[in-house]
């Protein structure tokens, strides 16, 4: 697959359109899961958490790939020096981004942490385009910001509690990192590197990365038949299946459908955690969870103009509007070329 097949086909049969979208649904949703079953193992450490999901869920997804024999058709020995570099990166993003989501969800919970991730990304993105590109912030940008500001605020002061403080603080350095990774990923995926490649490589480094913390960590309850088959989730729904959901639904899916079917993921993640965890709702909480969304939906959603403008692919302000399970999502949106 080379970077002149990275636009979405609108050649294919009616039935691959209408399926790419169930796809990056399905993905979005399986994504939403992983708050969950992370605070479904309280005696674990969120950096064992993260990082048993990404090795795990990394060998899984190169296996599959393996198997299936979709090797994306690029080898690192086709990288060059900076192609290896940025992708080098991207794993420690990808790396950061698994231990400041886990630690975020613990000290905040599920449905608040991921919600704040998803809405600092896109924001964190503009300021990336415009110290690297010189592209200035929308207006729209600053009625999203101000919006999610002000959401966060009601989220970080809901009764003093220090540990949401520094939980809210942690999930916007993980929508930072989500937004660096779209950077550095999509400039490789613009010089023709396989979208899948990517994916893979890029987990796999960020899981090698990881991995040392394996041998001194704290495993808590993982010895039980319950909490083995929630680290099976995390590695199997929650990161293989839905990236080859994702980037299989691509194929057929434009970036601003993907941008809003997306959307679906914050609120199944707070469903699962009203209903699965029990998770309080106050009112302060709700009206920030509601000044979140609307902040979102204004960033994310790009207006008509750009709708209408043609040519290079999205910067990355327009780029991590994708469901958010991790970074790496954000890779396989950038060959979208609608704005």
């Amino acid at each position: 697959m080379d970077s002149s097949n990275e636009q979405v086909d609108h050649s294919e049969p009616s039935l691959g359109r209408h399926t790419g979208p169930l796809l990056v649904l399905a993905a979005a949703l399986m994504w939403s899961t992983t708050g969950i079953a992370g605070q479904l193992l309280p005696d674990v450490s969120p950096a064992t958490i993260a990082t048993l999901r990404l090795t795990l869920g990394a060998a899984v997804l190169c296996l599959t790939l393996l198997f299936a024999s979709q090797r994306g058709g690029a080898g690192w020995r086709a990288l060059n020096r900076r192609q290896k570099g940025i992708i080098c990166l991207a794993g420690v993003c990808t790396a950061a981004f698994q231990i400041f989501f886990f630690f975020s969800v613990r000290m905040t919970g599920a449905a608040l942490g991921t919600l704040t991730v998803l809405t600092s990304a896109p924001l964190c993105a503009a300021v990336i385009d415009w110290l690297s590109r010189g592209e200035r912030p929308s207006s729209r940008w600053y009625v999203g910001t101000a919006l999610a500001v002000a959401g966060v605020f009601l989220l970080t002061f809901d009764g003093g509690e220090s540990l949401r403080m520094g939980g809210v603080a942690l999930a916007v350095l993980c929508g930072a990192c989500y937004a660096g990774y779209s950077a550095t990923t999509g400039a490789l995926v613009k010089t023709g590197v396989p979208r899948t490649f990517v994916v893979r490589t890029s987990l796999t480094i960020g899981g090698v990365m990881l991995a040392p913390i394996l041998l001194g960590a704290d495993y808590g309850s993982l010895g039980d038949t319950r909490s083995v088959a929630i680290v099976a989730w995390l590695a199997v729904v929650g990161t293989a299946l839905p990236y080859l959901a994702f980037v299989a639904g691509l194929q057929y899916t434009a970036a601003r459908t993907a941008a809003s079917v997306g959307l679906a993921q914050p609120l199944a993640a707070a469903v699962l955690a009203l209903v699965v965890l029990h998770e309080p709702f106050t009112a302060p909480m709700i009206a920030a969870t509601a000044l979140l969304v609307v902040g979102l939906l204004v960033v994310s959603l790009p207006g008509r103009d750009k709708a209408a403008a043609g040519g290079t692919a999205p910067p990355a302000s327009e780029i991590v509007t994708a469901p958010v399970g991790d970074p790496g999502n954000a890779a396989v949106t950038t060959a979208q070329g609608e704005r």
